[in-house]
């Protein structure tokens, strides 16, 4: 189809094209190739202003609590997929995934904390309110857990540290 010119950054109502249907749940390597080829955006912005990987953030479940099994899935498809979107995007919020992970988590996904400081995000973005994603971690005082916070204030630390292999990921 895409080989005869459908448009392959056609927009759904919801904001959202084919490259989040792709990436959000099943994701298909061999489709994403395709799209590669065909120049597809895979930095669009639904309605929102979220990219495939906020949204995918948004939507998964807290890495810490899975299985081995299921967690070592999902870990490597945020890997595949943060190789090709703009890991430091803000939305209108001005959120960064991290500002995601953090408001929906607290603590309790520093697996996607080091994932994604270690693959180049910035915990030092602010969003439109003046906030860190850090600051999101302190306000769940229940919640809080040393490690995750150190991620964000020391990210030199853990970016391209080996830590996954370390950990075995």
């Amino acid at each position: 189809i895409l080989e005869e010119g459908a448009d392959s950054n056609f927009v759904k109502e919801d904001g959202t094209t084919l490259v989040f249907d792709i990436l959000l749940f099943d994701i298909d390597k061999h489709m994403v190739e395709i799209f590669r080829r065909f120049n597809v955006n895979f930095n669009h912005r639904d309605k929102n202003g979220n990219n495939v990987l906020m949204k995918k953030v948004s939507i998964m479940e807290e890495l810490n609590y899975l299985d081995q099994e299921t967690r070592n899935e999902q870990l490597e498809n945020l890997r595949f997929i943060l190789t090709f979107v703009d890991v430091n995007s803000v939305n209108e919020n001005g959120d960064t995934c991290l500002h995601i992970i953090c408001k929906r988590f607290g603590y309790n996904d520093y697996i996607a904390l080091k994932l994604f400081v270690e693959n180049g995000m910035e915990p030092g973005i602010r969003n439109n309110k003046g906030k860190l994603a850090s600051d999101y971690l302190i306000n769940k005082k229940a919640n809080f857990k040393e490690e995750s916070l150190d991620i964000l204030n020391n990210p030199n630390k853990y970016k391209k540290s080996g830590f996954w292999s370390y950990l075995g990921y």
